[in-house]
């Protein structure tokens, strides 16, 4: 009973509140959930359940730093675009788009990061030509004139 009128109040005093950077209501338009969340499969944040439902998520914008599959219900963090190597493959899309070469190829990278010469792969540009490890597959980041040409002046 405690809990009941604690969650009514809460839902009173969030249905008249806009929610916090990062956050979105959920379709009640009472409660806020982080939009990293949205449809993550993992946690039912909304008590109407909004947060999971594909319908509702494909009307949501991911936060910043996330992007959306190609699916269009769930986001991920951009860092996971096409960041596949050859000895390992991490999926964060349920239908596979985040390793799509085509998909990746039109999706930017994220900030502080810069596309390999396949147009694909994204690497940290405070490693560009380092002389250390190559990031990008086709060795592009080590490359003296891609690096010199695309992000140098």
């Amino acid at each position: 009973m405690i809990a009941a009128v604690i969650v009514v109040i809460i839902s009173f005093v969030g249905a008249s509140k806009h929610c916090q950077s990062g956050y979105t209501k959920c379709r009640d338009g009472i409660q806020c959930f982080p939009l990293y969340s949205l449809c993550d499969g993992q946690h039912v944040h909304c008590l109407d359940g909004s947060d999971e439902e594909p319908e509702f998520c494909r009307e949501q914008s991911c936060d910043d730093g996330y992007t959306k599959c190609k699916d269009g219900v769930h986001c991920f963090e951009t860092s996971g675009l096409c960041d596949s190597t050859d000895w390992s493959t991490m999926y964060h899309c349920t239908d596979l788009s985040d390793e799509d070469p085509e998909f990746c190829k039109v999706k930017e990278c994220q900030t502080g990061y810069g596309k390999c010469r396949d147009g694909i792969h994204c690497f940290p540009l405070t490693s560009l030509c380092d002389g250390r490890v190559t990031h990008c597959s086709d060795g592009s980041d080590e490359d003296v004139e891609f690096c010199r040409g695309k992000y140098r002046s």
